[in-house]
């Protein structure tokens, strides 16, 4: 889990008609998590919460006009970099906020992939659709390096036997049973 005021980014793959939650790292009513999903509009949300009561809802923002919802696979990206937030759809970026802290992440939340956990929200939580090759770094991902995890991923789907690898100590992601290095200096690596 994530803690304190790390910058952080999560990257993945969806592909859902519907609407839900993602992942979060404890549910929106509590403090000091996150929740990346879609809303009934079909558009990304971005909910980061504060441990701090005084700045409790630190980071609130989707993606306007840009609907996923259209049953085809996405790649989504959440950025926390200090203050500012934001969401990259295809590797492009679709939506941004800053707040006015940085809102402080509680460890001790539990991390929760396709479904929120929000007592009170019930069976209503679970997301319906596909999520994929999901990632937690923490770290905030240049741009870049969000298009680089976006492009790899989409050759990935019909090249699995003969993908050269990236490799680099520095920051890593699993394309199935194949490790993916992110970094400044890469090499290649069959």
């Amino acid at each position: 889990t994530l803690s304190g005021t790390v910058d952080f980014s999560i990257s993945t793959w969806v592909n859902t008609t519907a609407s839900g939650t993602i992942i979060e790292q404890g549910y929106v009513g509590n403090t000091g998590g996150y929740n990346l999903g879609i809303n009934s509009s079909g558009e990304p949300y971005v909910h980061v919460t504060s441990t701090d009561q005084a700045n409790r809802w630190n980071l609130l923002f989707h993606a306007d006009n840009i609907p996923i919802n259209d049953g085809q696979w996405h790649h989504l990206s959440l950025v926390r970099s200090g203050t500012n937030g934001f969401i990259y759809i295809d590797g492009q970026l679709a939506g941004s906020a800053t707040a006015v802290t940085v809102g402080e992440l509680n460890g001790n939340n539990d991390v929760v992939i396709g479904a929120n956990e929000d007592p009170w929200v019930g069976s209503n939580g679970f997301f319906s659709g596909a999520i994929d090759e999901i990632a937690i770094y923490d770290e905030a991902l240049t741009h870049l390096e969000i298009n680089l995890v976006s492009n790899i991923l989409q050759y990935v789907a019909g090249h699995e036997g003969n993908l050269p690898l990236l490799v680099n100590s520095s920051k890593h992601l699993h394309i199935g049973p194949h490790p993916v290095y992110l970094g400044d200096n890469p090499t290649q690596q069959n």
